[in-house]
């Protein structure tokens, strides 16, 4: 699925919209990321697999950054790495 075709433009992004206008606001992220998951694994599953190895790892860390203030840089590096 690519952003400039007719099945983008009128079925995805519109159900995506509206499911993110309809879900309550504490959905709202969660809807965005299953649509994204869904979106590369359009293209290819094993992008999946990509995403979620770094979402978790993004996730782990901006909690440690939430944990430990004084070693921020330190897990954004290990986020970029």
């Amino acid at each position: 699925m690519v952003f400039s075709s007719y099945l983008f433009l009128f079925f995805f992004l519109p159900t995506v919209l509206a499911c993110y206008y309809v879900s309550p606001k504490k959905w709202k992220h969660l809807v965005l990321t299953l649509f994204s998951y869904f979106f590369y694994a359009w293209a290819n599953p094993y992008f999946c697999i990509l995403m979620l190895f770094n979402t978790s790892v993004d996730y782990t860390n901006g909690r440690l950054m939430e944990k430990f203030p004084a070693r921020k840089k330190l897990f954004v590096a290990f986020s970029i790495i």
